[in-house]
């Protein structure tokens, strides 16, 4: 096999235990073109994963800048 395919190989055989978990993973026929497709579907979903994530943390700091106003808005009000 070749080697950057059997790094391929190695890389999604850990993505799938990891999608998987305790779960045992399917099995599947292992040959150059599952193991390419696969390995080009780990690469998307961990990219994809990765912009959920900058996404995530963007809309946490909001909400707690929107919070921090709401509640300096709120002291506001009680002083008037």
């Amino acid at each position: 096999m070749d080697p950057s395919l059997a790094n391929q190989q190695q890389k999604v055989k850990s993505w799938l235990h990891e999608i998987f978990g305790d779960e045992q993973v399917p099995e599947f026929e292992i040959n150059q073109q599952t193991i390419e497709y696969l390995y080009q579907l780990s690469q998307e979903t961990r990219q994809h994963d990765g912009h959920l994530q900058l996404v995530t943390k963007d809309l946490q700091q909001k909400a707690a800048e929107y919070n921090a106003e709401g509640m300096k808005n709120k002291n506001w009000k009680k002083k008037l």
